[in-house]
């Protein structure tokens, strides 16, 4: 799931979510 960049781990966790509650 990486792709550029560094992420923080709750940036990460919050996208996860809203990318599996479409």
């Amino acid at each position: 799931m990486m792709t550029c960049c560094d992420f923080d781990d709750d940036m990460l966790n919050m996208l996860y979510i809203l990318y599996i509650s479409q």
